[in-house]
C-alpha cells in the first residue's frame, strides 16, 4: 500500500517540524446507493500508477470517517508475505471479484529437491595403510622381504608411524595368545636339549619379538647408514668422530636400567602367576568343604556351588582381558537366568562372589563349617583385588620413559663413536647391538602384564575338572568311608 506525501497543514493551519508528514488520506465517505470500494490484493495482479491525491476535506467535528477496508487486510498480506519468506506457511491469495478473470494465480513454490542417496557402497582403491602392514607382516612370515624396505620407504612420515603401529598390533599383540600354553614333560626336555641353541637361532625370523624390533632397528640401521654416507660422499666435509669413552662409561648405567626393568617385570609376571595358583588351590578346598559339609539330599546347592566356582575363575579371567567376551566364556557354565543375572551387574566377579556367599548361608550348615567356607570366599576377593592391582598399576611410567629415552639417545650417537675405527662395518655394529640392547628392553615391556600371556585357560579348566570330578564320585566316596554296620573294630577307623 503505497502512502501518500502531502503538505497538510497543521492545528493551527501551518506546516508541521519536518515540513512533511506521512498521515494516509482517508477516502470520502461513499453515498448510500453507491458500491463500496473494491480493493484486490492478488500478488499477480500489474500494479498501477497511483492516483492524484485527493484535496482533503475539512475534518467535521460532529462526523467521523469509516474504517478503511484497507488496515486489516494490509496487516493480513504483511503477516502471509512475512510467512512466505521464512518458509513457515505457503499463502494462496486468489483474485478479488473486481480483478480481470484473465489474471490466473500464482503457481505452487515447487516441491524441495530430494537427495539422492546413493546405495552402492563406495571402492577405496587406495591401499590403507593397515592392509600395507599386513602385507607387510605376510611378507615377512614368508620370508619373502625383498621389497620390504621399498614399500617402507614409500610411505609418508605419518603412514611409517601408523604402519608401524599397526604392524606392532598384528604380530605382538596377536603373538601374545600363542604363548598361553601350559609346559608338559615333552616341552621340559625339549627346552633343556642342546638343540635348543640352533633351534632359537633358526627360529629367530619367525620370532614375535624380533619382527616386533624391525622398525626401530631399521630406524638405527639408517642413521649408521647416514652417518657414514656423510662422512664419506660429502666433499670437504667435517668428520665427526668421538672415541668409545662416553659411551663405555654410560654403557654400565644403561645396563642397569635393562636389568633392573627386567627382574622387576619379572616378578610382576611370577606373583601374576602365584596368584591364579592360590585361586585353582582355593576352589579345589571350598568345593571339598561344600561337598562334606552340605547335607546328603541338597544336590541344587551343590551343583550351583560348582557352576559358580566355575564361573568364578572364568569371569576373572574374562575381566583382566580385552580380546575376550563375558557371555560367550560364561554361558557354558551358568544356568540362563543366572547368566542374565550376572551379566547385568558392573562387577561380574564380585556378582558371582555374593552368590557363593549365599549359598553357604542357604546350606544352613554348622556356624563354624560356614565361617571356615567364608575365608575361602574372603580369599577369591583377594585373589581378585591382587590380580586387578598388577592389571592397573603398571610400572612408573618416569622410569619406562628414561629408559626408552636413555636407550634411543645412546643408539642413536653410537655411530660418531663406532665410525672412526670401523668405518662402514660400523652400519651392521649398529644392528647388532639396537637389536640386543632393544631386545632385552622389549622382554621386559611384554611380561610387565602378564594376564594375556599366562595359561589361565589351563586353570580355569583344571579348576572344571577338578570340581566336576568331587561331585561325580560322591556317592562312591561315601560307600567307601561308611562303616555302618561293619564288623571291623572301632580302633581301626582311624
Amino acid at each position: 500500500m503505497m502512502q501518500n506525501l502531502v503538505k497538510p497543514s497543521n492545528t493551527n493551519g501551518g506546516p508541521n517540524s519536518q515540513g512533511y508528514s506521512t498521515t494516509r488520506v482517508r477516502p470520502e465517505p461513499a453515498a448510500p446507493s453507491e458500491s463500496p470500494i473494491q480493493y484486490d490484493f492478488s500478488l499477480d495482479d500489474p500494479v498501477a500508477p497511483p492516483p492524484p491525491p485527493p484535496q482533503r476535506a475539512p475534518p467535521s467535528p460532529k462526523r467521523q470517517a469509516p474504517p478503511s477496508p484497507m488496515r486489516g487486510r494490509s496487516d493480513r498480506r504483511r503477516a502471509a508475505m512475512q510467512a512466505l519468506v521464512t518458509g513457515n506457511a505457503q499463502p494462496s491469495f486468489s483474485p478479488s471479484p473486481t480483478s480481470s478473470p484473465n489474471v490466473a494465480p500464482p503457481p505452487p513454490p515447487p516441491p524441495p529437491p530430494q537427495q539422492i542417496v546413493d546405495t552402492e557402497p563406495m571402492v577405496n582403491l587406495t591401499p590403507t595403510v593397515e592392509t600395507v602392514a599386513q602385507e607387510l607382516s605376510e611378507e615377512i612370515e614368508k620370508g619373502e622381504t625383498p621389497f620390504l624396505l621399498e614399500k617402507f620407504l614409500s610411505m609418508t612420515g605419518t603412514q611409517r608411524r601408523r604402519a608401524a603401529s599397526s604392524w606392532e598390533a598384528n604380530i605382538k599383540e596377536v603373538s601374545r595368545s600363542d604363548r598361553r600354553q601350559p609346559f608338559t614333560q615333552a616341552d621340559w626336555a625339549r627346552h633343556k636339549s642342546s638343540g635348543r641353541y640352533w633351534r632359537h637361532v633358526r627360529t629367530m625370523p619367525v620370532s614375535s619379538i624380533f619382527k616386533g624390533l624391525i622398525p626401530p632397528v631399521l630406524v638405527f640401521t639408517l642413521d649408521a647408514a647416514a652417518f657414514a654416507l656423510y662422512n664419506t660422499e660429502v666433499p670437504n666435509a667435517y668428520v665427526i668422530n668421538v672415541g668409545l669413552t662416553p659411551f663405555t662409561m654410560t654403557a654400565s648405567i644403561l645396563s642397569l636400567l635393562l636389568v633392573f626393568r627386567t627382574n622387576a617385570s619379572y616378578d610382576r609376571w611370577w606373583e601374576a602367576r602365584k596368584i591364579w595358583g592360590s585361586c585353582l588351590n582355593r576352589s579345589r578346598d571350598i568345593m571339598r568343604q561344600g561337598m562334606t559339609w552340605f547335607a546328603q539330599g541338597d544336590t541344587q546347592l551343590k551343583a550351583q556351588l560348582l557352576r559358580y566356582t566355575v564361573a568364578f575363575s572364568v569371569a576373572t579371567k574374562v575381566h583382566l582381558r580385552s580380546d575376550e567376551d563375558m557371555r560367550t566364556e560364561l554361558e557354558q557354565v551358568l544356568e540362563p537366568n543366572e547368566l542374565e543375572a550376572a551379566l547385568s551387574c558392573v562387577h561380574v566377579p564380585n556378582h558371582i562372589l555374593r552368590m557363593m556367599g549365599a549359598i553357604v548361608k542357604e546350606a544352613n550348615i554348622p556356624d563354624q563349617y560356614e565361617q571356615s567356607m567364608n575365608i575361602n570366599i574372603t580369599e577369591f576377593e583377594d585373589i581378585l583385588g591382587k590380580s586387578e592391582r598388577i592389571l592397573k598399576t603398571p610400572m612408573p611410567l618416569s622410569y619406562t620413559r628414561m629408559t626408552s629415552r636413555f636407550i634411543m639417545l645412546w643408539l642413536g650417537l653410537l655411530p660418531v663413536a663406532l665410525w672412526g675405527q670401523l668405518g662402514w662395518g660400523s652400519v651392521p655394529s649398529e644392528t647388532f647391538i639396537a637389536l640386543c640392547f632393544l631386545g632385552i628392553e622389549e622382554i621386559g615391556v611384554q611380561i610387565e602384564e602378564p594376564f594375556s600371556i599366562l595359561a589361565l585357560e589351563a586353570i580355569c579348566e583344571s579348576v572344571q575338572g577338578n570340581c566336576i570330578a568331587m561331585i561325580e564320585g560322591e556317592s562312591r566316596d561315601r560307600q567307601l568311608v561308611d562303616l555302618r554296620g561293619s564288623n571291623a573294630p572301632r580302633e581301626t577307623w582311624f
